[in-house]
């Protein structure tokens, strides 16, 4: 992993780590109020109120998710992570060849 990729990493981490804690919801808390609302904690996080094609809820749950979703993901590139550096070792042109078997395997131990 270059130390580029090292370091957006460590800076995305580090946000998941200043929010508000998980996990987040995603609702309308009143049908008198407009808008999709984003708790967490038992706070209100965010609104989304500013679209009237229908994606304040779509945006409202993808929102809510990323609380979850992104350390789940940061963890899983931390894991493949070894098994890629693997992968691209075995392959002394510079590129990351297509090995299906070690790959499938490496997710195997990961997943």
């Amino acid at each position: 992993m270059t130390d580029n990729i090292r370091h957006w990493l460590n800076a995305v981490e580090a946000r998941c780590e200043k929010a508000t804690t998980g996990p987040w919801s995603a609702h309308n808390p009143s049908p008198a109020k407009s808008g999709t609302w984003i708790t967490g904690d038992g706070w209100c996080i965010a609104v989304c109120d500013t679209r009237t094609d229908g994606q304040c809820e779509s945006n409202a749950t993808f929102i809510a998710h990323a609380r979850e979703d992104i350390p789940r993901l940061l963890a899983l590139v931390e894991q493949l992570s070894p098994h890629i550096m693997h992968i691209k070792a075995a392959d002394h042109s510079g590129y990351l060849v297509c090995v299906p078997t070690c790959l499938r395997c490496g997710l195997e131990k990961v997943l």
